[in-house]
């Protein structure tokens, strides 16, 4: 961990996650919803091929490309704010965050799925969400502030 990354007690990332669970949510619908204009898009260029040249309109995509633009800014926008933070989104479709921390003595994450009411899990920085272990109910004093 770098000297200006933000490290969280198991306390202070649970104060977190009401704010994150509604940016996860805005961007789980933002993701879905560019997933649908995307596909839309896809099936608007396919049926235009089959159009003859002097039949197509001036510039049949320019609504879906806006609108495609539009919520990627909006994504961006989301991912900055978990961000600022100082947690780390690292899957918006399974809605996983980690949070840097100290445990056991070394540099670890503790790790967080939406959906769960508090952090419950965490990982060393060189697992994954694959790896994650719970945490045990009197591990308070394992912890270093």
């Amino acid at each position: 961990m770098n000297s200006e990354q933000k490290v969280f007690t198991r306390d202070e990332a649970n104060q977190l996650l009401p704010e994150l669970s509604v940016v996860l949510d805005h961007l789980r619908m933002l993701k879905q919803q560019q997933y649908l204009s995307y596909l839309e898009l896809q099936q608007l260029q396919t049926a235009m091929r089959e159009i003859v040249e002097s039949e197509k309109p001036r510039d049949p995509y320019f609504a879906h490309e806006v609108e495609l633009e539009f919520l990627h800014i909006q994504m961006r926008s989301g991912i900055e704010e978990v961000k600022k933070t100082g947690a780390i989104l690292k899957d918006i479709d399974h809605g996983v965050v980690d949070f840097p921390a100290w445990i056991d003595h070394g540099e670890a994450f503790y790790c967080w799925q939406y959906g769960e009411k508090e952090v419950t899990h965490w990982h060393h920085v060189w697992e994954g969400f694959h790896a994650r272990k719970k945490i045990p109910t009197d591990n308070e004093s394992s912890e270093e502030e």
